[in-house]
């Protein structure tokens, strides 16, 4: 009998432990997303209130970056699926992003300009292209460092999407 009341408690404390680590795991998925008040190519305002209301990209990259020259048919495949994607140019140059976009294609709705790299920073980017899946909420829920797949992250805006 005694191994019995062991074998109970051992259940409820690993029961236990793994509804905390997935609570835990579930609250870190969903990061906000830092003060974003960018000026775009075109002169308008990229501000974290255009992220609320739709699951939408936040892409991070810059003209300079090989991997992000490479990432660019993914982009716009993943734009002919309706997803929309916002980017962040990297202490980059607005004529050179504009000559790059009119050349190579244009998957972006905006492009903010972060000349000193304070957003990228905040966000904590590692290195580029990093790819942030945007909830309607403005929260961060999936992040891809390199290049993304596109069908991983169709699947990502679709499951987020019906998430609510």
């Amino acid at each position: 009998m005694r191994i019995n009341k062991i074998s109970f408690w051992a259940l409820v404390t690993f029961f236990t432990a793994c509804v905390f680590f997935w609570s835990n795991m579930a609250a870190a998925e969903r990061t906000a997303l830092p003060n974003i008040n960018l000026t775009t190519v075109s002169g308008q305002k990229l501000t974290n209130k255009v992220f609320y209301g739709h699951v939408s990209l936040l892409h991070v990259w810059g003209t300079w970056c090989h991997y992000c020259r490479e990432e660019q048919p993914a982009l716009l495949q993943l734009k002919s699926h309706g997803i929309p994607i916002y980017g962040i140019a990297l202490k980059d140059d607005a004529n050179s992003v504009r000559e790059y976009l009119g050349s190579h294609g244009n998957p972006y709705v905006m492009v903010g300009m972060d000349y000193n790299g304070a957003v990228s920073n905040a966000l904590g980017i590692f290195g580029t292209p990093e790819t942030y899946v945007i909830d309607k909420h403005g929260m961060i829920r999936e992040t891809y460092t390199g290049g993304v797949d596109p069908s991983e992250v169709i699947s990502a805006v679709q499951r987020i999407s019906k998430e609510g």
